[in-house]
């Protein structure tokens, strides 16, 4: 037994911490998710880690399983208080998917490729689609195929007898030659493995966390969107739609860009917690 004297007067310590546990397990189940006190409490920050969570918590409750902690964090997110942006990572507020524009053209050249080559891994998008993160719109824009290594020829063959203004993995001479001047040219390019991409109506598109790091990557094609754009462009995809930052990550590393892209969402200063792949 546990005794403490004070001022003459005996107390069972074991005894008295199981009634402050007893009382705070009891104030916490009236309230177990205290989603006021989140909000409060993460309202001004764009991530926070599990740790962070769970540490929030047991400021209100001393015990608190893993259990229970995985199931209040995916009650959270049903209910759209809570959005998962990477592994052990979350910010507040409803999940909000990126969904790029999807034009007529789009949708043809789309529905023509997937006829001509069923079990070729196609994504396609119109570089209209990021006016809406820009300062400066800009007047010309490009669509984007991109097609498995091994079928990209084939694919800008088929598409060049169909329509004009094609080309395939374009360098810098023959964009600014060919391409810069025009507007609705279609660039096909060699797909990179486990691009992450979205069906969207029935169109393979990639998702933001793709074209995040593929603006970044390709300076040529996406020359529009280089330097100031392209940070008003992170900016407001951030601040606007969920960015998953573990898929953002490993196709950084399957392009061999981790480390520059983790430097330069740093150097932004998005207050993201970024964890490690």
């Amino acid at each position: 037994m546990n005794l403490i004297v004070t001022n003459g007067n005996i107390f069972d310590y074991c005894r008295l911490f199981h009634i402050f546990v007893c009382i705070k397990s009891n104030v916490m189940s009236r309230d177990p998710l205290k989603i006021s006190q989140l909000k409060q409490r993460f309202g001004k920050v764009n991530s926070f880690t599990a740790v962070d969570l769970r540490r929030f918590y047991t400021s209100y409750e001393l015990v608190i399983s893993d259990e229970a902690f995985r199931a209040r964090i995916h009650r959270l997110a049903k209910m759209g208080v809570l959005q998962r942006i990477g592994h052990g990572t979350y910010r507040l507020g409803e999940q909000m998917i990126f969904i790029p524009t999807i034009t007529t053209l789009t949708k043809k050249i789309y529905g023509a490729i997937h006829t001509q080559f069923p079990y070729a891994s196609t994504s396609i998008w119109h570089t209209s689609t990021l006016n809406e993160f820009m300062v400066h719109q800009p007047f010309k824009f490009n669509l984007i195929v991109e097609v498995e290594k091994d079928a990209a020829e084939s694919v800008f063959y088929f598409i060049k007898e169909k329509f004009k203004n094609v080309y395939l993995n374009p360098n810098a001479e023959i964009y600014q030659n060919y391409i810069a001047g025009k507007t609705d040219s279609i660039i096909v390019k060699s797909m990179v493995s486990e691009s992450p991409t979205q069906d969207i109506y029935n169109v393979m598109t990639p998702t933001i966390e793709k074209i995040l790091v593929d603006i970044y990557c390709d300076k040529v094609i996406y020359a529009a969107f280089q330097g100031k754009e392209m940070q008003n462009i992170y900016r407001n995809v951030f601040n606007k739609y969920t960015v998953n930052l573990s898929t953002l990550s490993r196709y950084a590393l399957r392009r061999g860009k981790k480390e520059e892209i983790d430097a330069y969402l740093e150097r932004l200063e998005l207050g993201i917690k970024n964890k490690p792949v």
